[in-house]
């Protein structure tokens, strides 16, 4: 096992549970946006932005510490930790690219653009800034079921290790049940699921990423110092 990088994935771990607390904290601070008028003020916004940017390094950060969760867990089941890494990869890759075309495409282009543009031109970008919302709940859909998908499959190979792997593959399948819940309500379910899940949410998923850059730090301690 390369310790160096399971020191690193530690790392990683231990940053994406501060963006993860940062990820429920700053929409809070983004200006409620119920008129056309106050979705385009979005595009200055520092709090909407720094959302945006702290997003970008969430995925990375995820991505990172997961490679150091498969190298683990692929000596129990090389498919299976392969098939959750891949997993893991869809959710960072679509999330990556959703976030980097409302930054640059909807932030960037569109709602700046609106602005300077002439009453034809601001008819067509009002018709993409509608059709945005639709686009964007399609792209979640598919990286919140990949990481449903990873973090079950990751989550049912470390409940079968140690104490540790146990206690990390416990809240891996918490957060699956916490993505499941925002699904179920996003998409034609009862709105308690999200609910109770928006509770958890700030509890749960920043403990679960500690836990997960803890195990991973005791991963890469040589054998010979145990």
């Amino acid at each position: 096992m390369d310790l160096a990088y399971q020191r690193f994935a530690a790392g990683c771990a231990a940053a994406l549970a501060a963006t993860t607390l940062l990820l429920w904290l700053l929409p809070q601070l983004v200006p409620p946006a119920a008129t056309f008028e106050a979705r385009l003020a979005l595009a200055a916004d520092p709090a909407n932005l720094a959302r945006q940017w702290v997003g970008m390094a969430h995925m990375l950060l995820g991505f990172a510490a997961m490679l150091g969760a498969y190298f683990v867990l692929k000596v129990r089941s090389p498919g299976f930790a392969a098939l959750g890494l891949a997993m893991f990869f869809a959710w960072m890759l679509v999330e990556l690219v959703a976030t980097s075309i409302g930054l640059f495409t909807v932030n960037a282009a569109w709602r700046e653009g609106y602005a300077k543009a002439g009453p034809e031109a601001q008819v067509a970008y009002r018709a993409l800034l509608a059709g945005w919302p639709g686009v964007f709940d399609g792209l979640y859909f598919v990286l919140a079921l990949a990481y449903l998908a990873g973090s079950v499959t990751f989550g049912m190979l470390a409940v079968r290790g140690d104490r540790r792997a146990a206690i990390t593959g416990t809240f891996l399948l918490l957060g699956a049940a916490i993505g499941a819940a925002f699904l179920v309500s996003g998409y034609g379910g009862p709105a308690w699921p999200e609910t109770l899940a928006g509770h958890l949410y700030p509890v749960v998923m920043p403990a679960g990423r500690m836990v997960l850059a803890w195990w991973l730090w005791r991963e890469a301690v040589p054998a010979s110092a145990l």
